[in-house]
């Protein structure tokens, strides 16, 4: 029981914190080094593609008026909050589906659905699904292979 939970915080700090501040630097990254060029527009579109794949609760940032900075940092703080309790139940899904080779399939297959319908709502960047696709298999094929049911105990 222990080791779900942790693996719950885990999941939770990395995914619900620690994406969202990767993607705060990748667009000040972006914003300081494509500032004028033509690039700077497709960039921005790709990076913000994988942003609403990856920290759903960004999309929100459009809400706010041009130009309104006041609560901008509060602003920015209930989105991660928001992120954290969306990567709290992916966590907890995860941890749950750790000895069920079905289940780690099921969960698969809904975030995948959920990342594709995010990217269709928003986007409709079907080059930026495919690589966030390929990416999010990748972690849970590692995740559920380093902390999963070995395959003989998950036929048993």
């Amino acid at each position: 029981m222990r080791s779900l939970w942790k693996t719950v915080l885990w999941i939770t700090i990395g995914g619900g914190v620690g994406i969202p501040l990767l993607f705060l630097g990748a667009w000040q990254v972006v914003m300081a080094t494509l500032q004028g060029t033509e690039t700077m527009i497709p960039a921005m579109a790709w990076l913000e593609s994988f942003r609403v794949m990856f920290w759903p609760s960004s999309m929100f940032f459009v809400v706010r008026a041009p130009g309104d900075n006041s609560g901008e940092l509060q602003y920015l703080v209930v989105l991660i909050l928001i992120n954290v309790g969306v990567y709290a139940l992916v966590g907890l899904a995860a941890a749950l589906a750790l000895r069920n080779r079905a289940a780690q399939f099921v969960l698969a297959g809904i975030l995948l659905a959920a990342m594709y319908g995010l990217n269709a709502y928003w986007s409709q960047h079907l080059a930026s699904f495919l690589i966030a696709a390929i990416l999010l298999v990748v972690v849970l094929f590692a995740f559920f292979w380093r902390f999963g049911a070995s395959p003989r105990e998950a036929t048993s």
